[in-house]
């Protein structure tokens, strides 16, 4: 894939989620292996019910977009960014493919809203849980819900 810079999606959101969407800057987290995984691009259509969000990951001039859709009642449209997020991920690390998105909650912490994000692996005995967090910046809640995402993949035990 090329290196050339991605222009951003176009951002749209229906009046009601949790405020307009904006492109986001690029924040690194540490990859489990090579070098950090990068939030690129989040991008958010709702339209009818139904929602369709999209994340582009960065690593090491590779480049990866994951794409999930679905009905954006409750807490569906944080859950389907979430989806998306793991399925980039998965195009550049594979074993993100085996990962489940356990909980996803949006917090205020002090004078902060914050996103925690609990991913589970099965292993021979259970699951290995994993948790990131990413404080709601600029980008709204859908960044952030991303970027807890890339936090808790690269938190996780690599001989899982």
């Amino acid at each position: 894939m090329s290196d050339a810079p991605l222009a951003d999606a176009p951002r749209r959101a229906e009046a009601g989620h949790r405020g307009a969407l904006r492109s986001l800057s690029a924040v690194e987290t540490e990859a489990e292996r090579d070098g950090p995984m990068i939030v690129h691009a989040v991008s958010l259509t709702v339209s009818g019910g139904r929602a369709s969000a999209s994340v582009e990951v960065r690593r090491d001039g590779e480049q990866s977009v994951g794409v999930a859709e679905g009905p954006c009642a409750g807490g569906a449209i944080d859950r389907l960014v979430a989806e998306a997020t793991v399925q980039a991920v998965a195009g550049i690390v594979p074993d993100a493919a085996l990962v489940a998105i356990d909980a996803i909650s949006v917090t205020p912490a002090g004078p902060r809203t914050v996103v925690t994000v609990v991913l589970a692996r099965a292993v021979v005995v259970g699951d290995e849980p994993s948790v990131g967090v990413a404080a709601v910046g600029p980008g709204g809640v859908a960044d952030a819900v991303a970027h807890a995402v890339v936090d808790a993949l690269a938190r996780r035990s690599p001989s899982a």
